[in-house]
């Protein structure tokens, strides 16, 4: 008798059965069913590839957006930056749109003139519009707008298409276009107020006032005033060319508002601007301290009409109706500030301020002759003929120093 053969067919465990003595147990291991089943591996192969494209192109072009925005952005601040500072050197609006321009172009690496229209130009009443377009298609649009006693803002915007690769396989062919914006502001007087006060009374109840004006009379400020507390006026008038930063008040009774620069009265022409009355803004304080005097504290303002910054122990009580200039540096009353009838200020105007536009033509409205001081100065010059020194004609400046 032969020996029994057991055959053992998709079993995990061969051993989970007793074959008798003598038997021989042949295992089969399959892992194949009885009937096996066909498929078609092109199909997912044909999805898993429009998904690994799909990524690819993500990947890549997406990258590449980001580059690119991130250059936009980058050279267009740079051309915002450029504008302002050309400006606050040549306070020329021309000259700060081309500066803009080449800031811009330099960084992108577009080396080749743009085309400009309408021009480089100056703003009126309304904002001027410029709009640059380079070769490749890159337009910045600079937006300029003057703004009295807040300065000049340049706001400049630019776009740029972006050229996919792999993207469009995924796409109907259109072209993404980047942009970004950036703006520079410069000459606002509001970080070089005329009159400041770090005082917080009058605010947050605290008694008192930060600025008092009192007396009878007009006092005229030509540019900002900026007060961490409150600005009270009794019975004198206060005629502001400039803003009103009072941080606690949304007006200011007693305070009027002219045009900045000129300081006529509303409404104004351009280029003058009017001044408004701003609050919530709070002055930092700089921690500026007299600087040293020498043998004690200034002298009373007497014939001398630049002063010297440092202490003042006495009143310096303007009362003559004269011009003083405050030289650079910290002033510190101690026995307090009069002025009635003078102009005190620490701005660089010539003393013959000629018009803007040109430099051969006296302004209307002199800077040293406000409130009808008359404190500018001029005079005419004439050439002899002394052969020895020869003057050529043409327009000459005469510079004059103490």
């Amino acid at each position: 008798m032969q020996p029994h053969q057991l055959i053992a067919r998709w079993s995990l465990r061969p051993d989970s059965f007793r074959p008798s003595p003598g038997a021989t147990v042949i295992a089969r291991w399959s892992l194949r069913p009885e009937r096996p089943q066909r498929g078609q591996a092109i199909v997912i192969v044909a999805l898993m590839i429009a998904v690994v494209v799909g990524m690819a192109a993500l990947a890549i072009d997406g990258s590449r957006a980001y580059a690119l925005r991130r250059d936009l952005q980058a050279a267009t601040d740079s051309a915002a930056l450029a504008a302002a500072d050309n400006f606050q050197r040549t306070s020329s609006y021309s000259s700060a749109e081309q500066a803009a321009n080449s800031a811009f172009g330099i960084n992108l690496r577009l080396y080749g003139s743009p085309a400009c229209s309408p021009g480089f130009g100056s703003p009126g009443a309304s904002p001027y519009t410029l709009v640059c377009t380079y070769s490749d298609g890159t337009t910045l649009t600079d937006v300029v707008t003057a703004q009295g006693p807040t300065g000049t803002r340049f706001t400049l915007t630019a776009s740029r298409t972006l050229s996919l690769q792999f993207g469009r396989i995924l796409t109907n062919g259109t072209t993404p276009t980047l942009s970004s914006s950036s703006a520079g502001r410069v000459n606002n007087l509001l970080y070089s107020p005329t009159i400041a006060a770090l005082d917080q009374a009058g605010c947050g109840g605290a008694g008192g006032s930060a600025i008092s004006i009192g007396g009878a009379g007009t006092l005229s400020v030509t540019g900002d005033v900026v007060s961490n507390g409150s600005i009270s006026i009794s019975g004198a008038t206060a005629r502001v060319s400039g803003d009103i930063y009072a941080r606690c008040q949304s007006s200011v009774p007693g305070s009027s508002l002219a045009c900045y620069p000129s300081g006529a009265s509303t409404p104004c022409t351009f280029p003058d601007v009017a001044g408004s009355t701003r609050s919530g803004f709070r002055l930092a304080d700089p921690g500026f301290s007299p600087p040293a005097v020498v043998g004690g504290s200034q002298p009373a303002p007497s014939s001398t009409v630049v002063l010297s910054p440092g202490s003042y122990a006495s009143n310096p009580n303007f009362t003559s109706g004269r011009c003083w200039f405050l030289s650079g540096g910290a002033y510190k009353w101690l026995s307090g500030y009069t002025n009635t009838a003078d102009f005190v200020s620490n701005e660089l105007k010539p003393p013959d301020e000629p018009a803007v536009g040109s430099n051969t033509v006296l302004a209307t409205n002199q800077f040293w002759n406000t409130d009808g001081l008359k404190c500018a100065g001029s005079f005419i010059t004439g050439t002899s003929n002394d052969p020895r020194n020869p003057v050529r004609n043409g327009v000459w400046g005469i510079e004059l120093t103490s």
